[in-house]
Protein backbone atom coordinates (compact mmCIF):
# COMPACT_ATOMS: atom_id res chain seq x y z
CA UNK A 1 0.00 0.00 0.00
CA UNK A 2 2.74 2.61 0.99
CA UNK A 3 4.66 1.27 -1.94
CA UNK A 4 1.38 2.15 -4.17
CA UNK A 5 1.20 5.64 -2.44
CA UNK A 6 4.83 6.51 -3.39
CA UNK A 7 4.26 5.44 -6.56
CA UNK A 8 0.80 7.59 -7.00
CA UNK A 9 2.80 10.50 -5.29
CA UNK A 10 5.84 10.36 -7.80
CA UNK A 11 3.45 10.33 -11.06
CA UNK A 12 1.75 13.39 -9.41
CA UNK A 13 4.91 15.42 -8.50
CA UNK A 14 6.31 14.37 -12.06
CA UNK A 15 3.18 15.72 -13.65
CA UNK A 16 2.91 18.86 -11.89
CA UNK A 17 6.91 19.45 -12.34
CA UNK A 18 5.69 18.86 -16.20
CA UNK A 19 3.07 21.42 -16.13
CA UNK A 20 4.66 23.40 -14.20
CA UNK A 21 7.64 23.44 -16.72
CA UNK A 22 5.32 23.89 -20.17
CA UNK A 23 3.60 26.92 -18.30
CA UNK A 24 6.26 28.42 -17.53
CA UNK A 25 8.24 27.84 -21.01
CA UNK A 26 4.55 29.05 -22.22
CA UNK A 27 4.87 32.23 -20.77
CA UNK A 28 8.49 32.78 -21.38
CA UNK A 29 7.47 31.94 -25.27
CA UNK A 30 4.54 34.74 -24.99
CA UNK A 31 7.02 37.70 -22.86
CA UNK A 32 9.35 36.95 -25.97
CA UNK A 33 6.78 37.57 -28.52
CA UNK A 34 5.95 40.59 -26.93
CA UNK A 35 8.90 41.61 -26.69
CA UNK A 36 9.58 41.16 -30.73
CA UNK A 37 6.41 42.92 -31.69
CA UNK A 38 7.24 46.22 -29.12
CA UNK A 39 10.47 45.88 -30.44
CA UNK A 40 9.12 46.01 -34.65
CA UNK A 41 6.62 48.41 -33.34
CA UNK A 42 9.01 50.78 -32.40
CA UNK A 43 10.86 50.35 -35.24
CA UNK A 44 8.46 50.33 -37.89
CA UNK A 45 5.23 50.64 -36.86
CA UNK A 46 5.37 53.67 -34.71
CA UNK A 47 6.97 55.81 -37.40
CA UNK A 48 5.01 54.82 -39.63
CA UNK A 49 1.75 55.43 -37.59
CA UNK A 50 3.35 58.91 -37.04
CA UNK A 51 4.46 60.09 -40.86
CA UNK A 52 0.85 59.10 -42.23
CA UNK A 53 -0.35 61.32 -38.70
CA UNK A 54 2.08 63.75 -39.94
CA UNK A 55 0.77 64.11 -43.94
CA UNK A 56 -3.15 63.43 -42.39
CA UNK A 57 -3.00 66.82 -40.22
CA UNK A 58 -0.74 68.51 -43.02
CA UNK A 59 -3.45 68.06 -45.58
CA UNK A 60 -6.17 68.85 -43.32
CA UNK A 61 -4.43 72.07 -42.92
CA UNK A 62 -3.63 73.27 -46.46
CA UNK A 63 -7.86 72.41 -47.73
CA UNK A 64 -9.21 72.83 -44.70
CA UNK A 65 -7.37 75.46 -42.64
CA UNK A 66 -6.07 77.97 -45.13
CA UNK A 67 -2.36 77.29 -43.94
CA UNK A 68 -1.83 77.86 -47.82
CA UNK A 69 -3.37 81.55 -47.57
CA UNK A 70 -1.09 81.95 -44.33
CA UNK A 71 2.63 80.50 -45.83
CA UNK A 72 2.12 82.90 -49.04
CA UNK A 73 1.21 85.91 -46.48
CA UNK A 74 4.03 85.13 -43.96
CA UNK A 75 6.56 83.79 -45.66
CA UNK A 76 6.48 85.30 -49.31
CA UNK A 77 10.52 84.32 -50.29
CA UNK A 78 11.16 81.44 -52.38
CA UNK A 79 15.01 79.69 -52.83
CA UNK A 80 15.99 78.20 -56.04
CA UNK A 81 13.94 74.85 -55.08
CA UNK A 82 10.52 76.06 -54.05
CA UNK A 83 9.06 77.72 -50.70
CA UNK A 84 8.91 76.17 -47.10
CA UNK A 85 5.58 75.15 -47.51
CA UNK A 86 5.85 73.06 -50.35
CA UNK A 87 9.74 71.66 -49.04
CA UNK A 88 7.47 70.72 -45.74
CA UNK A 89 4.44 68.99 -47.67
CA UNK A 90 6.73 67.11 -50.09
CA UNK A 91 9.02 65.88 -47.22
CA UNK A 92 6.16 64.85 -45.58
CA UNK A 93 5.22 63.21 -48.42
CA UNK A 94 8.28 61.31 -49.03
CA UNK A 95 8.59 60.13 -45.39
CA UNK A 96 5.21 58.40 -45.43
CA UNK A 97 6.60 56.60 -48.74
CA UNK A 98 9.47 55.52 -46.91
CA UNK A 99 7.72 53.95 -44.01
CA UNK A 100 4.65 52.11 -46.05
CA UNK A 101 7.61 50.45 -48.06
CA UNK A 102 9.41 48.51 -44.68
CA UNK A 103 5.57 48.40 -42.72
CA UNK A 104 4.82 46.45 -45.88
CA UNK A 105 8.04 43.98 -45.27
CA UNK A 106 8.32 44.09 -41.68
CA UNK A 107 6.58 44.16 -38.43
CA UNK A 108 2.52 42.40 -37.89
CA UNK A 109 0.49 43.91 -40.76
CA UNK A 110 2.93 42.43 -43.02
CA UNK A 111 -0.45 39.53 -43.55
CA UNK A 112 -3.07 42.07 -42.16
CA UNK A 113 -5.83 42.17 -45.23
CA UNK A 114 -7.36 45.16 -43.87
CA UNK A 115 -4.19 47.57 -43.20
CA UNK A 116 -2.76 46.75 -46.67
CA UNK A 117 -6.31 47.13 -48.28
CA UNK A 118 -5.87 50.25 -46.89
CA UNK A 119 -2.42 51.22 -47.44
CA UNK A 120 -2.79 50.22 -50.86
CA UNK A 121 -5.20 52.22 -51.91
CA UNK A 122 -3.56 55.47 -50.66
CA UNK A 123 -0.60 54.33 -53.34
CA UNK A 124 -2.70 53.75 -55.91
CA UNK A 125 -4.57 57.06 -55.59
CA UNK A 126 -0.85 58.89 -56.28
CA UNK A 127 0.03 56.57 -59.19
CA UNK A 128 -3.57 57.14 -60.96
CA UNK A 129 -3.96 58.78 -63.86
CA UNK A 130 -7.17 57.86 -64.97
CA UNK A 131 -9.33 59.27 -62.13
CA UNK A 132 -7.44 62.32 -61.06
CA UNK A 133 -6.17 65.19 -64.06
CA UNK A 134 -2.44 66.30 -64.69
CA UNK A 135 0.55 65.29 -63.07
CA UNK A 136 0.40 67.55 -59.60
CA UNK A 137 0.85 65.15 -57.01
CA UNK A 138 1.43 61.69 -58.96
CA UNK A 139 4.09 59.56 -58.25
CA UNK A 140 4.36 55.97 -59.73
CA UNK A 141 4.81 53.30 -57.88
CA UNK A 142 8.79 53.28 -58.49
CA UNK A 143 8.83 57.33 -58.01
CA UNK A 144 7.39 56.70 -54.41
CA UNK A 145 9.67 53.84 -53.78
CA UNK A 146 12.41 55.53 -55.10
CA UNK A 147 12.03 58.70 -52.96
CA UNK A 148 10.85 57.14 -49.92
CA UNK A 149 14.30 55.05 -49.95
CA UNK A 150 15.83 58.06 -50.64
CA UNK A 151 14.98 60.18 -47.58
CA UNK A 152 14.25 57.03 -45.30
CA UNK A 153 17.13 55.27 -44.68
CA UNK A 154 18.52 52.76 -43.20
CA UNK A 155 21.67 53.59 -39.88
CA UNK A 156 23.42 50.88 -37.72
CA UNK A 157 23.67 47.07 -38.94
CA UNK A 158 22.27 47.55 -42.32
CA UNK A 159 22.63 43.39 -42.23
CA UNK A 160 20.29 42.85 -39.14
CA UNK A 161 17.23 41.18 -39.74
CA UNK A 162 15.78 43.88 -38.69
CA UNK A 163 17.32 47.19 -39.82
CA UNK A 164 16.66 50.17 -38.00
CA UNK A 165 15.73 52.89 -39.83
CA UNK A 166 15.50 56.72 -39.56
CA UNK A 167 14.17 59.34 -42.07
CA UNK A 168 16.11 62.48 -42.56
CA UNK A 169 15.88 66.25 -41.24
CA UNK A 170 14.06 68.45 -43.24
CA UNK A 171 17.19 70.45 -43.65
CA UNK A 172 18.93 67.60 -45.07
CA UNK A 173 15.84 66.77 -47.28
CA UNK A 174 15.96 70.60 -48.74
CA UNK A 175 19.54 69.96 -49.28
CA UNK A 176 19.69 66.58 -51.14
CA UNK A 177 16.89 67.42 -52.87
CA UNK A 178 18.37 70.90 -54.28
CA UNK A 179 22.01 68.94 -54.88
CA UNK A 180 19.98 66.24 -57.31
CA UNK A 181 17.58 68.25 -59.37
CA UNK A 182 20.25 70.55 -60.15
CA UNK A 183 21.51 66.96 -61.37
CA UNK A 184 18.61 67.20 -63.87
CA UNK A 185 17.60 63.29 -62.31
CA UNK A 186 14.44 62.40 -63.97
CA UNK A 187 13.27 61.12 -61.30
CA UNK A 188 12.58 64.31 -59.93
CA UNK A 189 10.41 65.92 -62.45
CA UNK A 190 7.47 65.07 -60.86
CA UNK A 191 8.45 66.74 -57.61
CA UNK A 192 9.34 69.83 -59.46
CA UNK A 193 6.35 70.15 -61.15
CA UNK A 194 4.93 69.62 -57.56
CA UNK A 195 6.35 72.33 -55.73
CA UNK A 196 6.02 75.10 -58.63
CA UNK A 197 2.37 74.00 -58.74
CA UNK A 198 2.38 74.44 -54.86
CA UNK A 199 3.84 77.65 -55.07
CA UNK A 200 1.95 79.19 -58.06
CA UNK A 201 -1.90 78.65 -56.18
CA UNK A 202 -2.17 81.82 -53.95
CA UNK A 203 -5.66 79.52 -52.76
CA UNK A 204 -6.25 76.33 -51.88
CA UNK A 205 -9.08 76.67 -54.85
CA UNK A 206 -6.30 77.32 -57.60
CA UNK A 207 -4.30 74.33 -56.13
CA UNK A 208 -4.00 71.86 -59.18
CA UNK A 209 -4.66 68.31 -58.07
CA UNK A 210 -6.21 68.99 -55.07
CA UNK A 211 -8.95 66.32 -55.99
CA UNK A 212 -6.24 63.91 -55.44
CA UNK A 213 -5.35 65.42 -51.75
CA UNK A 214 -8.51 64.89 -51.02
CA UNK A 215 -8.96 61.37 -51.56
CA UNK A 216 -5.19 60.96 -50.00
CA UNK A 217 -6.62 62.49 -46.46
CA UNK A 218 -9.84 60.56 -46.36
CA UNK A 219 -8.36 57.48 -47.11
CA UNK A 220 -5.39 58.24 -44.18
CA UNK A 221 -8.16 59.15 -41.80
CA UNK A 222 -9.37 55.14 -42.31
CA UNK A 223 -5.97 53.93 -42.29
CA UNK A 224 -5.11 55.68 -38.96
CA UNK A 225 -8.56 54.61 -37.17
CA UNK A 226 -7.94 51.40 -38.04
CA UNK A 227 -4.09 51.24 -36.83
CA UNK A 228 -4.52 52.71 -33.73
CA UNK A 229 -7.53 50.88 -32.94
CA UNK A 230 -5.51 47.69 -33.69
CA UNK A 231 -2.75 49.73 -31.69
CA UNK A 232 -4.67 49.96 -28.89
CA UNK A 233 -3.30 54.21 -28.22
CA UNK A 234 -4.71 57.72 -30.44
CA UNK A 235 -2.02 59.63 -31.90
CA UNK A 236 -4.42 62.59 -32.57
CA UNK A 237 -5.63 64.74 -29.56
CA UNK A 238 -9.18 64.97 -31.95
CA UNK A 239 -11.36 63.09 -33.79
CA UNK A 240 -10.21 63.54 -37.11
CA UNK A 241 -12.83 64.37 -39.86
CA UNK A 242 -12.78 63.69 -43.31
CA UNK A 243 -12.75 66.50 -46.16
CA UNK A 244 -15.66 67.20 -48.46
CA UNK A 245 -15.28 68.31 -51.60
CA UNK A 246 -13.60 72.04 -51.83
CA UNK A 247 -15.45 73.60 -54.51
CA UNK A 248 -19.08 74.46 -53.42
CA UNK A 249 -22.79 74.91 -55.00
CA UNK A 250 -24.32 77.12 -56.55
CA UNK A 251 -26.68 78.89 -53.57
CA UNK A 252 -30.32 77.14 -54.97
CA UNK A 253 -28.71 73.90 -55.40
CA UNK A 254 -28.82 71.19 -52.67
CA UNK A 255 -27.78 67.73 -52.51
CA UNK A 256 -30.75 65.57 -51.16
CA UNK A 257 -28.89 62.13 -50.82
CA UNK A 258 -25.53 60.77 -51.43
CA UNK A 259 -24.28 57.37 -50.93
CA UNK A 260 -20.58 55.89 -52.17
CA UNK A 261 -21.56 55.46 -55.92
CA UNK A 262 -24.63 57.76 -56.18
CA UNK A 263 -25.78 61.07 -55.53
CA UNK A 264 -29.14 62.91 -55.98
CA UNK A 265 -29.05 66.89 -55.98
CA UNK A 266 -32.13 69.01 -56.52
CA UNK A 267 -31.41 72.04 -58.48
CA UNK A 268 -33.98 74.48 -59.09
CA UNK A 269 -33.27 75.95 -62.44
CA UNK A 270 -34.60 72.45 -64.17
CA UNK A 271 -38.13 73.15 -63.91
CA UNK A 272 -38.06 75.92 -66.11
CA UNK A 273 -34.91 75.59 -68.32
CA UNK A 274 -35.21 72.56 -70.20
CA UNK A 275 -31.82 73.50 -72.60
CA UNK A 276 -30.25 73.72 -69.30
CA UNK A 277 -31.44 69.98 -68.26
CA UNK A 278 -29.57 69.06 -71.57
CA UNK A 279 -26.82 71.04 -71.24
CA UNK A 280 -25.93 69.52 -67.59
CA UNK A 281 -26.46 65.88 -69.17
CA UNK A 282 -23.82 66.55 -71.10
CA UNK A 283 -21.44 68.37 -68.72
CA UNK A 284 -21.98 65.47 -66.34
CA UNK A 285 -22.09 62.91 -69.18
CA UNK A 286 -17.87 64.26 -69.38
CA UNK A 287 -17.36 63.36 -65.78
CA UNK A 288 -14.63 59.85 -65.42
CA UNK A 289 -16.44 57.23 -63.41
CA UNK A 290 -20.09 58.32 -64.61
CA UNK A 291 -22.14 55.39 -65.35
CA UNK A 292 -25.85 56.99 -65.17
CA UNK A 293 -27.61 60.20 -65.11
CA UNK A 294 -31.28 60.67 -64.13
CA UNK A 295 -33.01 64.02 -64.58
CA UNK A 296 -36.49 64.68 -63.39
CA UNK A 297 -37.41 68.13 -64.49
CA UNK A 298 -40.58 68.07 -62.31
CA UNK A 299 -39.24 67.07 -59.25
CA UNK A 300 -36.04 69.54 -60.21
CA UNK A 301 -33.44 66.57 -59.41
CA UNK A 302 -30.63 64.90 -61.11
CA UNK A 303 -29.30 61.21 -59.94
CA UNK A 304 -25.62 60.76 -60.66
CA UNK A 305 -24.76 57.22 -60.49
CA UNK A 306 -20.55 56.69 -60.55
CA UNK A 307 -18.02 53.87 -60.00
CA UNK A 308 -18.14 52.76 -56.37
CA UNK A 309 -13.76 52.79 -56.60
CA UNK A 310 -14.18 56.81 -56.82
CA UNK A 311 -14.02 58.78 -53.87
CA UNK A 312 -17.08 60.20 -52.56
CA UNK A 313 -15.36 63.52 -52.08
CA UNK A 314 -13.26 62.86 -54.86
CA UNK A 315 -16.52 62.68 -57.24
CA UNK A 316 -18.31 65.45 -55.53
CA UNK A 317 -15.67 68.37 -56.02
CA UNK A 318 -15.45 67.40 -59.78
CA UNK A 319 -19.18 66.74 -59.91
CA UNK A 320 -19.89 70.67 -58.12
CA UNK A 321 -17.60 71.82 -60.89
CA UNK A 322 -19.43 70.57 -63.62
CA UNK A 323 -22.71 71.92 -61.85
CA UNK A 324 -21.10 75.25 -62.11
CA UNK A 325 -19.74 75.04 -65.54
CA UNK A 326 -22.85 73.89 -67.31
CA UNK A 327 -24.87 77.07 -65.12
CA UNK A 328 -22.14 79.65 -66.51
CA UNK A 329 -23.28 78.65 -70.54
CA UNK A 330 -25.79 80.74 -71.67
Amino acid sequence: MEATLGIILSVFSATATAVWTIWTWSEQQKEERTQKRNQIAALYINPFLFAAHELQVRLDGIINQQELEFFKREYPETDEIGSPEALELLYVLVKFFGWYWYVYRYGPYTRDKKAIELISKIIRTFANREDFAGDTFYFSFSEQRSLGQTFVKVFGQAESIYPELEAISLYQFATELRDDIQKDRPMYQNVIKTIQVIDSAERVEELEGCDRLIAVHNDLVDLLSYLEAQEGFCISPKVRQKIRATASLPTDTEIIHAIAGRVRLRIPRLRQDLSYAERLRQCLQSLAGVQEIQINPDAASVAVSYAPTLSEATFQQRLFQAIAQSGSVN
